[in-house]
């Protein structure tokens, strides 16, 4: 009996862990856009915004929102151009499978079936950060990258 529990409790954990996609931290951003990077290290990179409205900076195929609390912090970026992407190279208007072979599949799920939009969220090890692809009819349509 005690094999068997021992089997149960290994699968049960083998499960587990294969049903988390966890993305290492590098890989949530878009270019060189990072949540949790500097406003002094985006601006090194990206130069100044073509735009700022209050905690939104728009840059070219892309907007940042700085964390409120943390004003020299990036909290979110998001973007609805195929232009840029994340470093595994995820785009807009890409298909959900490219999506699911960069990152496996979703941590969880959120669907709007009024909308018919589908929404994959992909977090890091210690869930402090994630990522939110929109999806609808099968392809990418907006990516967010955030602090949690």
């Amino acid at each position: 009996m005690k094999k068997f529990s021992a089997l149960l409790c290994g699968a049960v954990l083998a499960i587990s862990a294969t049903a988390s996609a966890t993305v290492p931290d590098s890989e949530i951003g878009l270019g060189s856009a990072q949540p949790g990077m500097s406003t002094d290290k985006l601006i090194e990179v990206y130069g100044q915004p073509l735009q700022k409205h209050g905690d939104n900076w728009i840059y070219e195929h892309f907007t940042v929102e700085i964390d409120d609390d943390s004003p020299n912090v990036v909290e979110k970026v998001v973007t609805y151009s195929n232009q840029i992407g994340t470093p595994s190279d995820v785009k807009v208007g890409q298909d959900t499978s490219v999506l699911i072979s960069a990152f496996g599949n979703p941590d969880e799920v959120d669907e709007d079936k009024e909308d018919n939009e589908v929404e994959y969220k992909y977090f890091n090890s210690n869930r402090t950060m994630k990522m939110e692809f929109k999806i609808v009819n099968n392809a990418i349509t907006k990516i967010i990258c955030k602090l949690k």
